[in-house]
């Protein structure tokens, strides 16, 4: 029964082969020998609480100093018990011999095998397993043979005298993408365990009650932890943790932190919307990004410290959920705000830019259930969009406009000329580059039939519209800068420029 790995290790004398190890699992550092085997494709599986197993158990002999043959024999056969059952409370995890890992298993596993170069092999050099000259480990091996791949043990009475199997059902899964799933049933209760560790060391946890609730808690390798509550109603609150590097490297770098949550459930009442808090421990914002079903209606509403509530007009839908820039400490919800409007099908092309700034409250529809998408907009208009968009309370003044207007002028968005006349193409880009800070603009509109057609002011701002992508031709390879702006086309523009 020599095997490879003691002919490398130096040792000149072996104790028969192993079917299968045993490790308590609640043994110190049982996620860290874990993780080890999960890094080296080692498979085992988990018993259930109570089960008793007939083994031997590990005495700890220091052997990594240089012995003679006879030395290091005495050692070899004073290192085990007499075979028991034992009986593990809190369950065991059994890592069985018959995989292809079992040579190296071998070097992990057995405490005293060494290497001539003094190399960490086992998990007492490792510093995984406590060790005390002469005393027990908590290790175990099995001599018998396996049936169907395990060991064979007996479990305890589920009581009441008329029936009897485990108190719990514990299975492990190893999965294509290297993880590896722990499922543990109560059948007491009906809880549901599911922990995946992955290869990194991250860990999910996700905890399924009778009544439906659920609790996922996730920790990863970089510090990020998030616990995520779902009542037996549905609702959910979650709270995540970012650490400072992962903060400031996407503040840094201007990108997007994915939260590490569930995909969570949008709702229309925000009563019963999916809440996030994010503690970024920074004192300057941070775009995270929240797993959801989101729809082009879907907002993120921050929750104030006082209760109120206010539409995040910059959130942005995203592949995989909703984008959203979150100072330390905020709360958000994520609702469908989704307006419907009778003349705007499904089919219309800009049904889903009147979606987002309808949702956001950028616009406001021009009857009950009408946005009039080809109605053209007023100078008037645009500018109460842009002082609405800034967050600007607009309500109030002599005229519906006047409190946007004022804003305007003082912001040089607008001169505040000819407000209810109809805001033609190059003046509504206009504006809006100005609101963007006047951007620097390369290139030119030579390309486009109509560029002489832009007047000397719009220029700049035209070619940096085009070169953002918030503005496109309009057939015939032309600008048509003169041609009034529709709701329907601001909208188009409005959704493109808050979502670069």
């Amino acid at each position: 029964t020599d095997y490879t790995w003691i002919r490398r290790a130096g040792v000149q004398n072996s104790r028969p082969r192993p079917t299968a190890y045993v490790i308590p699992a609640d043994t110190n550092n049982i996620e860290e020998i874990l993780k080890v085997a999960d890094g080296h494709d080692i498979s085992y599986y988990k018993l259930s609480n109570g089960s008793s197993v007939s083994l031997k158990q590990y005495i700890y002999h220091d052997v990594t100093g240089r012995l003679t043959a006879d030395q290091y024999t005495e050692c070899v056969n004073s290192a085990l018990t007499d075979e028991k059952s034992v009986t593990f409370a809190r369950g065991a995890y059994v890592f069985p011999m018959n995989q292809n890992a079992s040579t190296l298993m071998g070097l992990m596993f057995e405490p005293d095998v060494f290497d001539n170069r003094s190399y960490k092999s086992d998990f007492i050099r490792m510093g995984y397993m406590e060790a005390t000259e002469g005393e027990t480990l908590p290790l175990y091996r099995y001599e018998h043979d396996l049936v169907d791949g395990k060991v064979t043990a007996s479990t305890p009475s589920s009581g009441g005298g008329s029936s009897s199997g485990s108190s719990s059902n514990t299975t492990t899964t190893k999965n294509p993408d290297g993880s590896t799933t722990t499922r543990t049933e109560n059948k007491a209760t009906g809880t549901v365990t599911e922990t995946t560790r992955y290869p990194d060391g991250s860990q999910t946890k996700v905890e399924t009650k009778k009544d439906g609730s659920v609790t996922t808690t996730v920790t990863q390798k970089n510090g990020t932890s998030a616990t995520v509550n779902t009542d037996a109603s549905g609702k959910t609150e979650a709270k995540v943790n970012l650490p400072a590097a992962v903060v400031s490297s996407a503040q840094k770098d201007g990108t997007t932190i994915t939260l590490p949550i569930p995909e969570v459930k949008v709702t229309e009442d925000t009563e019963t919307a999916p809440a996030v808090t994010v503690n970024t421990s920074s004192k300057e914002p941070v775009k995270v990004e929240i797993p959801a079903n989101a729809t082009p209606g879907t907002v993120a509403v921050l929750v104030k410290s006082d209760g109120t509530e206010e539409i995040v007009k910059t959130s942005i839908v995203t592949e995989n959920g909703v984008a959203v820039e979150v100072s330390d400490g905020a709360t958000v919800k994520l609702v469908d705000n989704s307006k419907t409007f009778i003349d705007v099908s499904d089919q219309h092309w800009g049904k889903n830019a009147v979606d987002f700034v309808s949702a956001r409250k950028l616009f406001s529809g021009t009857g009950e259930n009408t946005f009039s998408p080809d109605m053209p907009m007023t100078r008037a208009m645009m500018m109460t969009v842009l002082a609405s968009l800034n967050g600007v309370n607009t309500s109030g003044g002599n005229t519906w406009y006047e409190k946007a207007m004022e804003w305007a002028v003082a912001q040089g968005v607008s001169d505040g000329s000819n407000p209810e006349g109809n805001i033609t193409r190059e003046q509504l880009v206009t504006m809006l580059w100005r609101y963007a800070g006047s951007p620097d603009a390369s290139g030119d509109l030579s390309s486009y039939n109509d560029n002489t057609s832009v007047s000397s002011y719009a220029v700049n701002a035209m070619t940096w519209a085009v070169q953002q992508g918030l503005v496109s031709g309009m057939g015939n390879n032309t600008l048509a800068p003169q041609g009034n702006a529709t709701r329907a086309q601001l909208a188009q523009i409005l959704k493109n420029f808050i979502e670069k």
